[in-house]
């Protein structure tokens, strides 16, 4: 099977997905890319994430081509994840999500401020792309157009998509924006949040990289 292990992780990280309340039904999707072979791996469409195996993903080419002939219908958003994966050559997995808080303040038209140092994984902030009807070119353009060096960013009135060098680091992002999705909305309904400047999150950044256990035992 080609990319057994990708898609495995597919099949993994799709379940965790509901599992951590990220999306809800068969909303969202998942890839990852192993640039040594030149193959994408990527959760077929509408099928619940639980009843998704590993020969139900769909495995592509970063020019659009399918690499077996008998395959499902890959994710409504697979350009989306082609152009990151172009304009984003340190990325090897994506995550997108309709995750509660992410997507209300994406419906506020506005990027996601630095309300907590978490939203380090992403950047300074989570910048916000216009809206575009879901699995359409335009989409993807705005979100490739849009994400520079940026771990992650709103899609207006839709939701977030996260990218990493592996599933487990774009699951984790999406996670922290998500989590400092809720701390904004529930701050704003409190009061005005004090907003962290660029510096502050450079500083988190600088730690994060010592951060854990930097030697095997």
């Amino acid at each position: 099977m080609i990319l057994r292990e990708e898609r495995e992780q597919v099949v993994e990280y799709g379940r965790k997905l509901m599992e951590a309340n990220l999306t809800t039904g068969t909303g969202g999707n998942v890839s990852v890319f192993n640039r040594e072979e030149g193959y994408i791996a990527l959760s077929p469409s509408g099928m619940d994430y639980f009843d998704v195996k590993p020969e139900d993903v769909v495995i592509m080419t970063l020019d659009g081509g399918f690499v077996e002939e008998d395959h499902l219908v890959p994710t409504t958003e697979w350009g989306l994840h082609l152009g990151l994966y172009k304009v984003r050559p340190d990325a090897s997995a994506i995550v997108h999500c309709h995750s509660d808080y992410a997507t209300a303040v994406s419906c506020l038209g506005i990027d996601l401020p630095a309300v907590n140092y978490m939203v380090a994984v992403a950047g300074d902030r989570v910048p916000i792309t216009p809206f575009a009807v879901y699995g359409t070119p335009e989409l993807a353009k705005n979100v490739a157009d849009n994400i520079g060096d940026y771990n992650a960013v709103l899609m207006a009135n839709h939701g977030q998509i996260a990218l990493g060098r592996s599933m487990k680091a774009a699951f984790t992002v999406a996670l922290n924006v998500e989590y400092v999705a809720r701390l904004y909305i529930l701050a704003k309904s409190a009061g005005e949040p004090v907003i962290l400047p660029k510096e502050a999150i450079e500083g988190t950044q600088r730690q994060f990289a010592s951060y854990g256990q930097t030697k095997k035992r």
